[in-house]
């Protein structure tokens, strides 16, 4: 398939879509990791986007614990911590689990520093859009040395609580 966009002299580029690769069903965080490996490193991002649909499941809730496998999985490895579609994992994390965001914060945290921007940002706003200001103080103010570093990686959403947080407390 191809596309064609008009550039600056009216002439027609034409360019590749990205095609999809051809990756198989996975049950277990495991077989994730296996697949990512057996691809070139440049083809990793994309395949994690790709993965996250290809589960082989007989229950969503297999579905749910499989994808928190691998996202723990992925964010501690540090030869996938650093793509950025491991957001789209913690998303639907997020999303499935009511606790995950407690659950995981401690994790996010230790790997701020390693894991993409777009992870952390994402993390962050799911926080900043589910939970209270007055839940949200204690995090956002643990440790006033790192405070700004954590809600700048964190993103706005959080950034606006804190503020928030920091306006009504006495």
């Amino acid at each position: 398939m191809i596309s064609g966009n008009l550039n600056h002299k009216n002439h027609i580029a034409i360019r590749p879509f990205m095609a999809q690769l051809n990756l198989p069903y996975w049950q277990t965080a495991q077989q994730v990791q296996d697949i990512l490996l057996d691809l070139p490193e440049n083809q990793r991002n994309r395949a994690l986007y790709e993965l996250l649909w290809l589960f082989d499941f007989d229950s969503l809730d297999a579905e749910t614990d499989s994808q928190l496998a691998v996202l723990r999985l992925l964010w501690h490895d540090p030869r996938f911590q650093h793509l950025e579609n491991i957001k789209h994992w913690l998303e639907e994390v997020l999303n499935s689990h009511d606790n995950a965001w407690f659950e995981l914060q401690p994790e996010i945290e230790m790997l701020l520093d390693v894991l993409h921007p777009e992870t952390c940002r994402t993390y962050g706003d799911h926080g900043g859009m589910t939970q209270d200001a007055e839940i949200l103080e204690p995090f956002c103010c643990q440790n006033a040395d790192t405070k700004y570093r954590t809600i700048s990686r964190y993103g706005v959403g959080l950034f606006i609580l804190e503020q928030t947080a920091v306006s009504v407390t006495p």
